[in-house]
């Protein structure tokens, strides 16, 4: 059958309409192609299939840089490297496709008004670096008929795709990944076989901090790796920015096996110390321009109080005690708060006034006094932050700044903050992950009063 597509969908499928009106989403589509589509699933209101040719070529499609990521439309299933959705898109086109994402994420799930939409939803902001921005690598290892294999997962299966560069990683990254290949050749770093249960190496994840250095985390299926401080040695004689490599099992925490644990990145004036497990934002480039729109939606005055949740290393609380406020930091990993203590340290900010706690969101939340902060500014993971909004509402910040990355999750808690009597003013989603369907997004809530 034919199908008209009009839009992007939140997970990068195109959205069209078939010859009867019937809606049909197909990965690889883009707006205004016309094409032929098998139907895979069949609903009552909805179908989803694969594009098998195109009719009618959109005038936003570009040829896709990367090698891996659509060598036939045909066969994509077992071919495509699943880390990217939308790179056939032109930039301009994903720009406004996430726009559209976040704008009917907060329309459907969260019931805002068309109307008031257009005036709170702002457009996309563009990352610098379209290609080549991603800091943080996670290359999975595996065996496949007795020859080792380094690269990400294929859409939507656990089959990985072999690959020799990303053109999405920074080329740190990449020159990381042939040295571990060259590793992988001779025996060095032994992939997992799933087959016979032999082998040691399951992922490896290379993270480059905004200074150029490389920090290497081997993640293995037991402690045992006679070749582990051979591999070290090696990776770091081959590449000189590389300025640690640890090892850790599941479930634990990691250990050094050559050089430090940690990455120092610079945003701004301040100085951010990021260990090995710690959370940073994947794409350097744009870090600035996220901070400068929650800083600006914060509006915080000297001697205001803010509660910064989920807080990591204190990107956002220690660029607020910048500005004079007295900010209290929650995260739950006892790293990222090491981390965040050190970061106030190192940056000669007061710590009487600026701390950091670990503790669970929710329940840290339950503790703190009634009307005691001016401003909160939460980050939550993707599943967002449900658990935490009856305390937030009933500590009653005049101002909530969210950091989200998943406009659905977002939506669903503004609704539910809504309901407490907060009303949502500005959403401005950020390209943070070009090439993919992942919008974040900062939004404003202002107290309006009981709802």
């Amino acid at each position: 059958m034919n199908v008209k597509f009009h839009s992007i969908a939140a997970r990068g499928d195109a959205v069209g309409t078939d010859e009867v009106g019937r809606v049909v989403f197909a990965p690889y589509g883009a707006p205004e192609d016309v094409a032929e589509v098998a139907l895979a699933e069949e609903h009552r209101s909805y179908a989803r299939g694969r594009i098998l040719r195109l009719e009618s070529a959109s005038p936003q499609r570009v040829a896709p840089p990367c090698p891996y990521y659509l060598p036939a439309i045909a066969n994509y299933a077992a071919t495509a490297c699943g880390g990217c959705q939308i790179q056939h898109l032109n930039y301009q086109a994903q720009l406004k496709a996430k726009q559209s994402i976040l704008w009917d994420a907060l329309h459907r799930i969260g019931g805002l008004e068309d109307s008031l939409l257009d005036n709170i939803v702002q457009p996309c902001r563009a990352s610098p670096q379209p290609f080549h921005y991603r800091n943080k690598a996670d290359f999975v290892l595996a065996v496949e008929k007795g020859t080792p294999q380094i690269g990400f997962f294929a859409r939507g299966t656990h089959q990985i795709i072999d690959i020799t560069h990303c053109p999405i990683q920074q080329e740190s990254n990449n020159q990381l990944l042939k040295v571990a290949r060259a590793c992988l050749a001779d025996g060095l770093a032994p992939p997992f076989d799933a087959s016979t249960g032999r082998g040691v190496l399951r992922r490896l994840v290379s993270r480059t901090g905004s200074n150029g250095e490389i920090l290497l985390t081997a993640v293995t299926t037991r402690a045992s790796w006679s070749q582990a401080k051979e591999f070290a040695h090696r990776m770091q004689e081959a590449i000189p920015n590389l300025v640690g490599v640890l090892q850790r099992l599941p479930r634990r925490e990691p250990h050094i096996i050559g050089g430090r644990d940690w990455l120092e990145e610079t945003v701004g004036a301040l100085h951010l110390r990021v260990t090995g497990e710690g959370f940073f934002q994947i794409n350097t480039s744009l870090v600035p321009t996220l901070v400068e729109t929650a800083l600006h939606l914060a509006d915080i005055q000297a001697g205001q109080r803010a509660l910064d949740l989920f807080c990591g290393v204190g990107l956002f609380g220690l660029h607020l005690a910048q500005r004079g406020a007295e900010v209290l930091g929650i995260e739950m990993s006892r790293g990222a708060i090491r981390d965040a203590q050190y970061n106030v340290r190192r940056n000669q900010l007061d710590e009487k006034t600026v701390k950091f706690k670990v503790g669970d969101a929710a329940a840290e939340l339950q503790n703190l006094t009634v009307g005691s902060y001016d401003l909160v500014v939460l980050d939550p993971p993707r599943a967002g932050a449900a658990a935490c909004l009856p305390y937030l509402a009933r500590l009653g910040p005049a101002r909530i700044v969210y950091v989200s990355c998943d406009p659905a999750t977002l939506a669903r808690d503004v609704k539910a903050l809504m309901a407490y009597g907060y009303r949502l003013d500005t959403a401005v989603p950020l390209d943070l992950f070009p090439q993919t369907a992942h919008v974040e997004t900062v939004a404003r809530l202002e107290y309006a009063g009981s709802a």
